[in-house]
């Protein structure tokens, strides 16, 4: 059984991000129009990992306007920026791109970013293009 909840993290995951929307920056502090997105979809991920700090991130809007509808209407832009993690892959070593253009990688057991060197960043973009080659059906 996880140690975490969706009710108890999302408050620190969005101070971890100063309150901005992970995706454009805009600032949620006090707006009703946020919401905290899993990265890997809660019916895919692992029941251990689905609400850990390191599953979620802040988007504004919500799972269909805003940033939270742009990631799940272009899951492969999202794969590739870290803000949507494909079934198949682990969030705790999925890197996240910030609004701000950095590559960070989220821990899994407390809200902090760290930055992600180039070559574990290269390598990972690498597999991430492979995975969705194979989703599309182009990968022989």
């Amino acid at each position: 059984m996880s140690v975490w909840t969706f009710e108890r993290v999302k408050g620190p995951v969005a101070a971890r991000q100063d309150w901005h929307c992970m995706r454009c920056g805009k600032n949620t502090h006090g707006a009703c129009d946020h919401s905290t997105h899993h990265r890997q979809l809660r019916r895919h991920a692992d029941p251990d990992v689905r609400d850990c700090p390191a599953n979620l991130i802040r988007l504004c809007g919500s799972g269909t306007t805003g940033c939270h509808g742009w990631v799940h209407a272009h899951p492969y832009e999202a794969w590739r920026n870290g803000w949507m993690v494909p079934m198949g892959m682990d969030p705790l070593s999925t890197p996240v791109r910030d609004w701000d253009g950095r590559w960070r990688l989220l821990d899994p057991v407390s809200p902090i970013m760290h930055p992600v060197p180039a070559m574990d960043l290269l390598a990972w973009q690498a597999e991430i293009e492979k995975h969705i080659e194979a989703k599309k059906g182009n990968l022989k």
